[in-house]
């Protein structure tokens, strides 16, 4: 793999985690709080969305780019599409949530929403609607996550 791509792939993966870092911070604070509002956080990738919707659709590279996340078990089996679920397990100190996802929309290469469910002890149930909104830009991708 070239010097170039290997820079590109660092910069995706660095954009998403930032992102997914503070979508998790978000989500894990919006549970204490029923009824919390929608937020949304958009990057510019310097990407072709071609090469970024792949790479964050692939549930394999989920822990990479999303802090605390252990690897996640394909409940379904099969490739990511929409009805697919996965039980995702996320370790923030001492605390540890445990969700499961399901895709809801898959629309390449621009679209995926799911819906994350907590699991586990009903203090820690939740339920959030997501969205990667993914756009073309002169300098790459713009990526909108978005979760209400």
């Amino acid at each position: 793999m070239g010097c170039e791509m290997i820079r590109l792939l660092r910069n995706v993966m660095l954009c998403v985690v930032l992102m997914m870092g503070l979508l998790v911070i978000v989500l894990g604070m919006a549970r204490f709080r029923p009824g919390a509002g929608d937020i949304a956080q958009t990057i510019a990738i310097a990407a072709p969305l071609e090469r970024v919707f792949p790479y964050l659709t692939d549930i394999a590279n989920s822990p990479r780019w999303i802090p605390g996340l252990q690897p996640v078990e394909n409940l379904t089996g099969g490739p990511m599409q929409v009805g697919s679920r996965y039980r995702l397990t996320v370790k923030s100190g001492s605390e540890t949530t445990m969700m499961e996802m399901r895709i809801t929309t898959l629309e390449p290469p621009r679209r995926m929403r799911f819906l994350l469910e907590g699991q586990g002890d009903p203090s820690m149930r939740f339920t959030e609607v997501g969205t990667y909104e993914l756009t073309a830009d002169a300098t790459g991708t713009l990526l909108t996550l978005s979760a209400h």
